[in-house]
C-alpha cells in the first residue's frame, strides 16, 4: 500500500509545473552515433523482422530502449514523440525503431498518464 502511494505521489509530482514528457533511455549495445537527423526506419507491427532478432540471420540487433511518460492520453507514433525518439535513437547508433507498447491509465488523482516504450535497432551487417 505504501509503495502504491509513493508511485501515485511521484506521478502527480511529475506532472506538476511541467507538461514536458519524462524520457528514459537504456543502451544495451554500443554503435557509432549517427547525425541527430538521421533517417530511421519505423517498424510498425512487422514482428517478423523482430521475431528472429536473436539469431545470426536476423535483420536487426537490439541497441536499447527509449521510454516516454507523460500526463494525459498520448499517441505513441505522433510527430511529437517521433521528434523526441529520433535524435536519441540516432545518437545510440540506431537504424530503426519499433513500438514495444503504450499504456494509458489513471494516476489515482482523477487524471491519466501514458507510458510508451520503443526498441532501438541497428541493422545487422550482411555476412560476406
Amino acid at each position: 500500500m505504501l509503495r502504491r502511494s509513493i508511485q501515485v505521489a511521484v506521478l502527480a509530482l511529475a506532472g506538476c509545473g511541467s507538461s514536458m514528457p519524462a524520457v528514459q533511455q537504456t543502451q544495451m549495445a554500443l554503435y557509432p552515433p549517427r547525425p541527430a537527423n538521421c533517417e530511421l526506419a519505423i517498424i510498425n507491427g512487422a514482428t517478423t523482422d523482430l521475431s528472429i532478432m536473436a539469431t545470426p540471420t536476423s535483420k536487426y540487433v537490439m541497441v536499447g530502449t527509449i521510454a516516454i511518460t507523460e500526463q494525459g492520453t498520448q499517441q505513441p507514433l505522433s510527430q511529437k514523440y517521433m521528434a523526441i525518439i529520433g535524435p536519441r535513437a540516432c545518437q545510440m547508433g540506431g537504424d530503426a525503431v519499433t513500438l514495444i507498447g503504450s499504456s494509458t491509465g489513471g494516476d489515482g488523482l482523477g487524471g491519466n498518464s501514458t507510458g510508451t516504450a520503443y526498441l532501438v535497432l541497428h541493422a545487422r551487417a550482411a555476412a560476406p
